[in-house]
C-alpha cells in the first residue's frame, strides 16, 4: 500500500505522528540549512518540497531550515510526510552567522544537533560581502557547505574569495594538527540545473557566456585531520 502524503499544520497532528513537526525518537535526524533563501524563490516554491518524503529512506526525519535576510513574509512551519518519513520546513529572517547558536538548543528540541549540511542556491559568493562571516562560521562549526552558481566564471570568482576568507581558519587548523593548510573545493556541472535559456552578458556586453540557474554545484571542505597514533 502506498503511504499517504500529507501537508498539515502542527496543531492538526498528534504528537506521536512523524508529520507533527516532532521527530520520533527512532527516526534518523537530518538537518539541512538553505542559506540566502528569499520570498521570490525558496518560499514561493515551498510546495515543491512535498515530494521529498517519498525520496527519503524509511524512518528518516529531515528538517530544512530556510535562512535569509530577504525572507519578509515568513510562512508558518510546515511538515510534509507520511508514517514512513517526514520533511519539516521552517523559516528564519536572519544571516547564519547571527543565528549560529540555534543548533545549540537544549537536547530534545528540533534544533538540538549540528546541521548535516548547508546549501546556497545561486549564491553569488564573490558579489556579497555578507557571505564572508557566514562561510567562516560554517567552517568553524564544521558544517559541509554546498553552493550553486550561474556560470563558470562565477565559480572561479567564488573559489578565489573562499580561499581568501578561509585561509586564516585553515592555517590555524593546520597548526593544531601539524599539516599543511589546504582548502578543497569540488565543482561539477549540476545534474539538476535549469535548462539553458539565455546567455549572460559580461564585460560591458562584449562577451556572452552560458548562464544557467543552479548550473554548477560546488562543495567546500577541508581534508580531515590525520588519525592520531
Amino acid at each position: 500500500m502506498r503511504a499517504r502524503l500529507e501537508v498539515r499544520g502542527e496543531s492538526e497532528i498528534a504528537p506521536d505522528d512523524p508529520t507533527s513537526g516532532r521527530r520520533p525518537h527512532d527516526f534518523l535526524a537530518l538537518q539541512v540549512l538553505v542559506l540566502g533563501a528569499s520570498d521570490s524563490c525558496e518560499a514561493r516554491l515551498l510546495a515543491a518540497y512535498a515530494c521529498l518524503p517519498r525520496l527519503l529512506p524509511p524512518r528518516t526525519y529531515l528538517t530544512i531550515r530556510m535562512v535569509g535576510p530577504q525572507l519578509t513574509a515568513l510562512p508558518p512551519p510546515v511538515t510534509f510526510g507520511s508514517p514512513l518519513a517526514a520533511v519539516h520546513v521552517a523559516f528564519s529572517r536572519a544571516l547564519y552567522h547571527h543565528e549560529a547558536g540555534w543548533h545549540e538548543a537544549p537536547a530534545g528540541s528540533r534544533t538540538s544537533s549540528r546541521p548535516t549540511l548547508a546549501l546556497a542556491h545561486n549564491a553569488g559568493l564573490a558579489e556579497y560581502a555578507s557571505w564572508q562571516p557566514t562561510v567562516e562560521q560554517l567552517a568553524s562549526d564544521g558544517v559541509p557547505f554546498f553552493f550553486t552558481s550561474y556560470a563558470e566564471v562565477e565559480v572561479n570568482a567564488a573559489q578565489a574569495k573562499l580561499r581568501e576568507w578561509l585561509h586564516p581558519h585553515l592555517s590555524a587548523r593546520a597548526g593544531s594538527v601539524g599539516s599543511a593548510a589546504r582548502l578543497h573545493i569540488h565543482t561539477e556541472l549540476n545534474p539538476f540545473r535549469q535548462p539553458l535559456d539565455r546567455a549572460g552578458i559580461v564585460s560591458g556586453g562584449c562577451v556572452a557566456v552560458p548562464w544557467i540557474s543552479n548550473g554548477w554545484l560546488s562543495r567546500v571542505g577541508a581534508p580531515p585531520p590525520p588519525a592520531s597514533r
